[in-house]
C-alpha cells in the first residue's frame, strides 16, 4: 500500500512546535516553494556528480582507484556526514581511519537486500549504532523514521562535538556519522535528505541537490514522494 500524505504529516507535525520555539516565528520556512516528486526526479536526472577519491585516500597512490581496489564506496555529503555502501559499513579498519563515531544502518535485516549488522558488531571499535528495517520499495514507509533518524544523526554530529580543557589545551571532539544501506543509492541518501531538511532547515530540493552533487544517488519514487511531502509539511509549520 502506498504511503499516504497524512502519514508523513503526522510523522513530523511536532516540528511545528519545535521550530516556533527555536525561531520565535510561526512559519520560519515560509519562503519554501511547494515541492513535488517530479521536481525531485528532475534534480536527480540533471545531476552529474564527479567521480572522486575515496575519503582519506585523496592524494595517495590509490587515488581515484581506491574504491575499486579496496571494494569500498562512500562520500561526504555534508560536514561529518557520510553516505556509503554495506562494504564500507562493515569494514572496521576503514571506519577507524575515517574517524566514524556513529553508524546508521538504513537497511537492517538478515534477508536479501538488507544488511545484517547490529550494535554489538561495533562494540570493539567504540562506534554507536542505530538501525531501521527499511526495505527499498516504493510502498515502504520511510516517513515513520524521519524524526528518529534525524535525531540520531544530529546528536551524533553535534552531541559528540564537545570541547574539553586538559592542561590548558583545548581538544575538540567531533562526531562523524556513516549512513548506509546496501549500495548507498536509495535508502541512505533519502534518510540524509530528510536529516538536512529537519535538522539543518535546508529545503528538500536544496538538500537533494547537495547530495546529488556529492554522490550518484536515486531514492525510489515512493521515497521521493515522502520527501516532497516532508518538505511541504515543514514549509507549512
Amino acid at each position: 500500500m502506498a504511503v499516504q500524505e497524512n502519514e508523513v504529516y503526522y510523522s513530523v507535525i511536532d516540528l511545528r512546535v519545535r521550530l516556533r520555539f527555536v525561531t520565535g516565528v510561526s512559519n520560519p520556512l515560509s519562503f519554501h516553494h511547494q515541492v513535488s516528486k517530479e521536481q525531485l526526479k528532475r534534480i536527480i536526472r540533471a545531476s552529474k556528480p564527479h567521480f572522486k577519491a575515496l575519503p582519506t585516500y585523496e592524494g595517495t597512490s590509490l587515488g581515484l582507484f581506491g574504491r575499486v581496489a579496496l571494494g569500498l564506496d562512500c562520500d561526504e555529503m555534508y560536514p561529518n556526514l557520510f553516505v556509503g555502501d554495506m562494504s564500507t559499513a562493515l569494514c572496521k579498519p576503514y571506519l577507524r581511519k575515517l574517524g566514524i563515531t556513529h553508524v546508521f544502518n538504513a537497511a537492517e535485516g538478515n534477508f536479501e537486500g538488507m544488511v545484517n549488522s547490529n550494535g554489538a558488531y561495533y562494540n570493539d571499535i567504540g562506534v554507536q549504532y542505530m538501525g531501521i528495517p527499511l526495505v527499498d520499495h516504493s510502498s515502504s514507509s520511510l516517513c515513520q523514521y524521519f524524526l528518529t533518524s534525524a535525531q540520531f544523526i544530529d546528536d551524533a554530529i553535534r552531541g559528540a562535538g564537545k570541547e574539553m580543557h586538559l592542561l590548558f589545551t583545548a581538544f575538540i571532539y567531533t562526531g562523524k556519522v556513516l549512513v548506509h544501506c546496501v549500495n548507498g543509492y536509495s535508502r541512505s541518501p533519502a534518510i540524509t535528505v530528510a536529516y538536512l531538511a529537519i535538522k539543518v532547515n535546508m529545503p528538500v530540493p536544496m538538500a537533494l541537490k547537495l547530495c546529488c552533487a556529492a554522490r550518484k544517488i536515486c531514492p525510489n519514487d515512493g521515497f521521493l514522494n515522502q520527501l516532497a511531502i516532508l518538505g511541504n509539511t515543514l514549509s507549512n509549520c
